[in-house]
């Protein structure tokens, strides 16, 4: 278990919940011979933190049982060998020419984002585009930066790629990016810089003043 910065009552309880599926106060005391009271406050936190998540547990008649279970955002606390594996897979695949499935993902991926994002975007009046449009960018992982430049040219700016792997080997997924930052701008963008090629961050500029709304 990877246990990061988790105090370890905290990781043991995780640890039960793995085990046993779910847990409640008493097997958490039974279990790690702590008090019922500080169980339920290491359990409050986790819960608070989005790692457990309760129900209630109705058997007969009194009172229902709040049992706890992990919820997805604790398996960052387990390891797991699966990225290296897809990794690899995509390498091999990439190495013996079968690129072709993976490119119609690519593009059926971002067509998915272009529907979902127009959708969040429809609600946004003119001057507020740009300020959800880079709120959806950092919900997605890409650490951006968006603003327009002296001559008032659009400048989006990734500084980290969700993708990096993926847009190493493809060169579909960054050309995917580009087109789907131009339909959502509804402008044309060159790319200044790359971090597949070893820029700090990947930069796209329009190619024509926009007015600012």
């Amino acid at each position: 278990m990877n246990d990061e910065t988790l105090p370890e009552s905290r990781a043991d309880l995780l640890r039960l919940m793995k085990r046993f599926g779910e847990i409640n106060v008493k097997k958490g005391a039974e279990e790690l011979d702590l008090s019922a009271s500080t169980i339920r406050l290491h359990l409050a936190g986790l819960e608070a933190d989005g790692f457990i998540q309760p129900r209630l547990k109705r058997e007969g008649i009194g009172r229902p049982t709040k049992m706890y279970s992990l919820t997805e955002k604790a398996d960052r606390f387990f390891k797991s060998q699966e990225r290296t594996f897809l990794r690899k897979l995509l390498r091999e695949q990439i190495s013996d020419g079968h690129t072709e499935w993976l490119e119609e993902f690519i593009a059926a991926n971002c067509r998915r984002m272009r529907e979902e994002w127009q959708k969040s975007l429809a609600y946004a009046s003119p001057n507020q585009r740009l300020e959800v449009l880079q709120q959806l960018l950092e919900e997605w992982g890409y650490f951006p930066e968006v603003r327009f430049d002296e001559d008032q040219k659009l400048v989006i700016e990734f500084f980290h790629c969700p993708y990096p792997n993926v847009a190493s080997l493809v060169a579909k997924q960054c050309q995917c990016e580009q087109k789907l930052l131009e339909e959502l701008t509804g402008t044309s963008l060159d790319r200044e810089c790359h971090m597949v090629k070893g820029a700090c961050s990947c930069r796209f500029r329009s190619e024509e003043a926009m007015p600012r709304e």
